[in-house]
Parts: structure tokens; C-alpha cells; sequence
């Protein structure tokens, strides 16, 4: 029986000479590492993965680190964590920059209609019922979409679907908890 691959942070390389050099002390790659160390793994259901023949298995902690940090990264499929592992812009790997191209503003089709909407907004009444939508789930649903870019389903199957919105609301949890790890209020026992 082998062991399960971990990751080895302490590894050297010739440039840069760690794996700890790639990332800042406040990178949220540092933050999903300390977060899923302190998981209970055993208590949460997961299994131990054996490998009896062949190449040892990826450890659960580091599968979910990648899954995480992709997920916050908007990199929703195997083949594009593979892909930004193997072209080096991964931070589990440790990545330097997620976005090469900087920032793009699009304009939709939808200009026109976006601007009647928002004229319509500045109403008072209009401000008083968008106030009273605040408090309800409605918001977390758009920045899921908005700012997460998540539109629509890549699995198949309510229990993978499931499994899918679990990771969603995990990373949109975890990006708010990072504010406060960042500002040294939250601290995770590993």
C-alpha cells in the first residue's frame, strides 16, 4: 500500500528557491492552505484514499485546496486546474497573478436596458424596496454570478449538482472569512 502524494511547501527549487517564495504572506492561497489544515477530515466523511498498485493517490487535503482555490479563481473544471497547474498560474502550485490581460469592461447588448433600470432606481420608493431586498438571499445569488462568474451548472445530476453549490457557497464563505484572516482576527488552529 502507498501513501497519498501531499503537498511539500518546504521544497526547494533552483528559481525561485522555495515554493513559499511565489506567494505573500496574505495571498488567499496561504489562507485556503491554513483553512483546509484545520479540517477535520475523518469527522467530515472523507475517506482515506489507498493506492495498492500504481501511483499513490493525491492526498484529500490537497485535492480540496486545489478544488477551493480554483473554485475562487472562477476555474471550475479538471482540465482547467491541470491546465493552470502545468502553466505554472496556480498558487497551489504558488501563483503569481491570476488574470495576465489586467481588467476588461464589457459592454453588453443590454446597455440600453441596463440604463432604463437604473433611472428607474433612483426613485425613492424604488430605493426603499431595493433596501428591504438586502436582507435576503437575493444578493449573495448575484455576487455568486457577478463577481464568482458562476452562470450555470458544468455537472450532471442533483447529487453532483449538490456537491457543486456546496464548493460555491464554501469559496463565497471562505472569501469573506479572508478579510478577517487577513486582518488577524480570524485564526485557524491547524
Amino acid at each position: 500500500m502507498t501513501r497519498a502524494i501531499r503537498a511539500d511547501y518546504s521544497q526547494t527549487f533552483l528559481l525561485p528557491p522555495s515554493l513559499e517564495d511565489w506567494v505573500g504572506a496574505e495571498h488567499p492561497a496561504r489562507f485556503i492552505r491554513d483553512f483546509v489544515e484545520s479540517l477535520d477530515f475523518e469527522a467530515l466523511g472523507f475517506r482515506t484514499p489507498l493506492g495498492d498498485t500504481g501511483r499513490p493517490p493525491y492526498s484529500n487535503e490537497l485535492l480540496l485546496s486545489a478544488w477551493l482555490f480554483g473554485y475562487v479563481q472562477k476555474i471550475r473544471s479538471s482540465r482547467g486546474l491541470e491546465r493552470a497547474c502545468r502553466d505554472n498560474d496556480y498558487p497551489v502550485r504558488w501563483e503569481c497573478s491570476p488574470n495576465k490581460k489586467g481588467r476588461t469592461i464589457i459592454r453588453g447588448e443590454h446597455e440600453a436596458a441596463v440604463s432604463r433600470q437604473r433611472e428607474k432606481q433612483k426613485s425613492v420608493r424604488q430605493q426603499e424596496i431595493i433596501r428591504s431586498r438586502k436582507w435576503i438571499v437575493e444578493p449573495i445569488c448575484g455576487q455568486i454570478k457577478e463577481n464568482m462568474g458562476f452562470r450555470r451548472w458544468t455537472v450532471r445530476g442533483i447529487e453532483n449538482v449538490r456537491t457543486q453549490w456546496s464548493l460555491i457557497c464554501t469559496v463565497f464563505n471562505l472569501k469573506r472569512l479572508y478579510k478577517h484572516w487577513l486582518e488577524g482576527a480570524l485564526v485557524l488552529n491547524r
